[in-house]
């Protein structure tokens, strides 16, 4: 399920794995598969290490009223089925059994179901991601890590959010972005990030 975590620009806000079928992470209002995600990183380990300001464009779903994201608490409940999440839930419903509740690494194959519903809600747009060595920050559109947390964000993703990854089986792209992270000496990946 999504955490909270802290942004130089708006305070705390919600991160993360939302449902256990799928594959795709919010942040915030902004909606993405963590497969494409993790190519990013993967990409961004890349980046030459002298490199002052890293600017690239990405493409993302962007719900731009909140009330259109959906109950979180009432989809995993049962009883509310509104916005983009409820929508989810309704295909997707939270496992009954506690034991199910782990994050499955073959939600990506249901990426063509999320992405009809997602339509329904949110605009598929260009967003700006900079990485700055001076200030040590990564923007994800207007929302601004401090290396520290965006070092979290990429814990969480390798951990499978909270419920953890079924069987602690990780997706082949989760694998591939902590071994471009471990092989790369761009500032921003220097640290103690977890060994694959």
């Amino acid at each position: 399920m999504p955490l909270t975590f802290r942004t130089e620009s708006h305070g705390e806000i919600p991160f993360g794995f939302f449902n256990v079928d799928t594959d795709m992470i919010l942040i915030r209002n902004y909606f993405v598969f963590a497969s494409d995600f993790c190519s990013w990183i993967e990409e961004w380990s890349k980046i030459p290490e002298n490199l002052k300001v890293y600017e690239t464009n990405v493409q993302m779903y962007i719900i731009k009223d909140m009330d259109d994201i959906g109950h979180l608490m009432g989809a995993i409940s049962g009883v509310i089925f509104t916005g983009f999440i409820g929508e989810v839930y309704k295909k997707f419903p939270f496992p009954q059994k506690p034991e199910e509740f782990k994050q499955k690494p073959d939600g990506f194959k249901n990426r063509e179901i999320i992405e009809v519903l997602v339509k329904n809600y949110a605009v598929f747009q260009d967003i700006e991601m900079k990485i700055s060595k001076e200030e040590r920050t990564i923007s994800i559109g207007e929302f601004v890590f401090s290396k520290e947390q965006f070092h979290n964000v990429i814990r969480y993703i390798w951990r499978g959010g909270m419920p953890k990854w079924r069987d602690e089986i990780r997706s082949d792209y989760v694998n591939q972005m902590m071994r471009a992270i471990m092989n790369s000496r761009h500032w921003l990946f220097k640290a103690d990030i977890p060994e694959p």
